[in-house]
């Protein structure tokens, strides 16, 4: 009785692995892919609000400590101008990096395997 049971969970274990194998690509093109835009959107809203970049062009043409004179509205214009390019450069880079991100997702698994059958062929082939 112990064999049979043994047996069965070394068969049930390998039956595991096997579907946990070919299930693997269909969820990482399905399920997990839409999980990590998801994590990937919310990182991308999380930089938006760490970055401030609406708080500053909301603010753009209000001067800044109370200064309403032409030479404070002035500075204050621009001195908000050069925040708000410097921090969208900064945002546009953070979602350069967030495309990238999507893009390796995609392309992980066929480099992978690429890889591995370039590997495999290279074992196989007689040295020079």
């Amino acid at each position: 009785m112990a064999q049979n049971a043994a047996v069965a969970a070394v068969r049930f274990v390998a039956l595991d692995l096997v579907g946990d194998a070919l299930a693997f690509p269909v969820w990482w093109y399905t399920a997990g892919f839409l999980k990590f835009l998801g994590w990937l959107g919310m990182q991308a809203r999380a930089q938006w609000h760490t970055i401030g970049l609406g708080v500053w062009l909301k603010n753009l043409f209000v001067p800044m400590f109370g200064q309403t004179d032409i030479w404070g509205r002035i500075i204050s214009f621009f001195m908000r101008l050069g925040q708000i390019i410097v921090r969208g450069v900064w945002y546009l880079a953070t979602l350069v990096l967030i495309v990238v991100a999507a893009v390796v997702w995609v392309a992980f698994p066929p480099a992978l395997v690429a890889l591995l059958v370039f590997q495999f062929a290279a074992l196989a082939s007689p040295p020079r």
